[in-house]
């Protein structure tokens, strides 16, 4: 591969990171909820399930997944059953019950939330299948694409982490005082974008 390709790769990659979705919500919930580790621990955690998609696509298997209607159906049903629970979360937020103190609660491990977050996400799913998968050429070898599904882990990590230092330096003291009401708004978008899923599901 020549610098053209890493740089082309590099570049998709980091606009479909930065394009707003269910993880740059979740993202924002877990910093501002829980603190900078848990959006940093989520970030990695993330950046690994990034990891496995880009692997599984430039290997062909993410050939497979489209082609498998029932297959790829499935995925986008978990994935939008699991929006409508973290949507449900924030809508129903309460800062005065922190969510910390309940031992079950699946926000106690953002490890967990940001694997979950990124591999049943709709929007990662047609990320890879039908933009990455453009750049992955017949001729590479397969150390190659080990390489670039590193490249889309850490482009991915590294873009999350920066909105976690954002999120958690940035935030006015307004928002702080009103976390409750910023959680349902997010809750309220997250909302609206499963119903969207939903309908073109549909």
């Amino acid at each position: 591969m020549i610098f053209s390709d890493w740089l082309s790769i590099s570049i998709v990659c980091l606009i479909g990171a930065m394009t707003p979705g269910p993880s740059l919500l979740i993202v924002s919930y877990q910093t501002t909820s829980f603190g900078l580790k848990n959006g940093i621990v989520f970030s990695f955690s993330h950046g690994l399930g990034i990891f496995l998609y880009a692997f599984v696509t430039a290997i062909g298997i993410g050939l497979l997944i489209t082609k498998s209607p029932i297959l790829y159906n499935g995925i986008q049903i978990v994935g939008i059953v699991f929006l409508i629970y973290l949507s449900f979360q924030m809508l129903t937020f309460k800062m005065e019950t922190p969510a910390l103190e309940n031992k079950k609660e699946i926000y106690k491990n953002p490890f967990l939330v940001g694997v979950t977050a990124s591999i049943v996400n709709p929007k990662i799913i047609l990320f890879f299948t039908s933009i990455f998968s453009q750049f992955i050429k017949p001729e590479m070898i397969f150390i190659e694409k080990i390489y670039i599904a590193f490249l889309a882990s850490i482009i991915d990590i590294t873009w999350y982490i920066l909105v976690s230092f954002f999120i958690q330096h940035s935030i006015s003291k307004y928002i702080k005082n009103n976390i409750s009401v910023f959680m349902k708004i997010i809750g309220l978008i997250l909302a609206l974008t499963t119903i969207i899923l939903i309908k073109n599901l549909l």
